[in-house]
């Protein structure tokens, strides 16, 4: 009994150690994490800068719920993408070949072949319009919305911002080197590059 007591005590002990070490490689080091979010050409201007020196940075942010963007689009128009007609009925391989070595008829069936799909090809294709129109327009709203609260927060003058896309989570802007080492601690911020 007394050897199974001391397998079982050092197993214990075993296990103890392991949990005590996985949670700190888990959560990481935070100025591992911030500083690994800034990239080497980024890094090696900010060394190269003189402290009140401002370096044009290009800030990429976490993206937009595009699922969410989604749902909205069709909660809007009333139909998902994978909802819009798509009643265009496609020739047989018979059809196909049967016509292969006959240009003439190769033309003709092409053309009537285009003429009787032309009502549900446009309807098709207003669809489609509309759904990406609709999802674009929903999507610019977002990023436009999201990168307001990033600018907000990080308290960048309209002055000093470069660009700022209405269609990704990036933002280019004049930043000094102690901002830029203060935000590479934010969760919202993915990268910030040169």
């Amino acid at each position: 009994m007394r050897p199974i007591k001391k397998y079982v005590t050092i197993l214990l002990a075993i296990v103890l150690i392991i949990l005590c070490i996985i949670p700190s490689y888990a959560l990481g080091n935070n100025e591992n994490d911030s500083k690994n979010k800034i990239t080497a050409l980024l890094n090696e201007k900010m060394e190269d800068s003189q402290f009140a020196d401002t370096i044009p940075v290009c800030l990429w942010y976490k993206d937009i719920n595009q699922d969410n963007v989604e749902r909205l689009t069709e909660d809007v128009l009333g139909f998902t993408k994978g909802e819009i007609p798509q009643n265009i009925k496609m020739p047989s391989i018979e059809t196909l070949y049967n016509i292969r070595d006959n240009p003439d008829k190769k033309e003709q069936y092409v053309k009537d072949y285009l003429n009787e799909t032309l009502y549900n090809r446009n309807i098709e294709l207003q669809l489609t319009d509309r759904y990406i129109s609709k999802r674009r327009e929903i999507s610019r709203n977002q990023y436009i919305e999201k990168s307001d609260i990033i600018i907000s927060d990080i308290n960048i003058q309209d002055k000093d911002i470069i660009f700022r896309s209405r269609y990704a989570p990036m933002i280019v802007a004049e930043l000094n080197c102690d901002t830029i080492k203060r935000i590479a601690k934010m969760s919202d911020i993915v990268e910030l590059d040169y």
